[in-house]
């Protein structure tokens, strides 16, 4: 009885240290409207190794569809996804700066677009030193 008590805490524990090395920033969630004709961006700041995951989902018009898109800082295309109503992104961020997420309707001349933007961003659980770092100061 002693022992399975052990082994439940100790699972426990071990649970309980896992999931305190996977630091989360926060679930995002937003939703926003889309002119007809237009475009609608989004930006988010992510340092080097983040690691972002989220969705979208859009609803209105005959076509409830975007045009959507992710660039890095230097405007590189990092996805797009030609005709979303409903698409899932997860990637780890190359390069440290803003990502802009485009939301473009530009296609639609009458219809406007609901989306639903949702996504969490990861921290590395932990940072390698550099050289200069691990080797201080004297």
């Amino acid at each position: 009885m002693v022992t399975k008590r052990l082994k439940t805490k100790a699972l426990f524990l071990f649970l309980f240290l896992s999931l305190a090395t996977i630091p989360l920033i926060g679930a995002t969630s937003e939703t926003f409207t889309v002119p007809a004709n237009n475009n609608t961006n989004r930006s988010v700041h992510l340092d080097k190794g983040d690691k972002i995951s989220g969705s979208i989902s859009v609803t209105g018009g005959a076509g409830n569809y975007i045009v959507f898109q992710i660039q890095d800082p230097t405007y590189g295309v990092v996805a797009t996804y030609p005709s979303a109503t409903s698409a899932s992104f997860s990637f780890n961020a190359k390069l440290p700066g803003s990502y802009l997420f485009i939301f473009d309707n530009e296609f639609s001349p009458q219809t406007s677009k609901q989306i639903s933007f949702n996504y969490d961003i990861e921290k590395p659980s932990f940072q390698a030193q550099t050289p200069e770092a691990s080797q201080g100061t004297q």
